[in-house]
Order: structure tokens, then C-alpha cells, then sequence
């Protein structure tokens, strides 16, 4: 098991979310989805091909001012207790549950 491999204990200061342009639904769609602390992202990004969400980040970046959409306003200031990398039977990774 990797430990303190993501920002636990600190504070989201933002949310950064592309929109899948090609996709036409009332239903959420994402490109990417990337949550942003005082130092660090982490990036969501799909994985068409396998259903599979490929997570990267990056660290001691300083990020411009992003427009963080109503919906997640909520989480801000909200300090990342656990963050859970979940895979499937075959080994993907097709899931992720945060904890505040």
C-alpha cells in the first residue's frame, strides 16, 4: 500500500472541470476533472478505450485562477480526509470515493 501518496489534510481550493464537447445529454460528461490544494492537483482524466480513470498529479505548481462550476462549491475549504482508488475484478481502475 502507497502511503500519503495525495494531498490528505489539506484543503481544496478549487475544482477545474472540461466538459466533453461531443457528448450531447443532460448528463454529466467530463474530459477531465482536476481538484486543486494549496500545492497539488489531481487529475481525473477517462480512459475510453477501457473504462478505466487514469489519476495523475502534480505538485508544487502554481495554478491560475479557475472558475470553480456552482455544483462543487460545496467542497471548498472541505480538508481530504481518504481518498480511495478502487479497481475491478480485472484490474482497472474505475472508481474513485473521497472522504472529507
Amino acid at each position: 500500500m502507497e502511503r500519503n501518496k495525495y494531498p490528505i489534510g489539506q484543503e481544496l481550493t478549487a475544482v477545474a472541470i472540461i466538459d466533453d464537447k461531443e457528448f450531447k445529454s443532460d448528463e454529466f460528461c467530463f474530459d477531465k476533472v482536476q481538484f486543486i490544494f494549496n500545492d497539488t492537483a489531481i487529475t481525473f482524466t477517462p480512459i475510453i478505450d477501457t473504462d478505466e480513470i487514469k489519476i495523475s498529479q502534480e505538485s508544487n505548481v502554481n495554478f491560475p485562477a479557475i472558475h470553480t462550476p456552482l455544483w462543487c462549491k460545496h467542497f471548498l475549504g472541505k480538508k481530504l480526509m481518504t481518498l480511495w482508488v478502487c479497481e475491478n475484478d480485472q484490474g482497472y481502475q474505475d472508481q474513485v470515493i473521497f472522504d472529507e
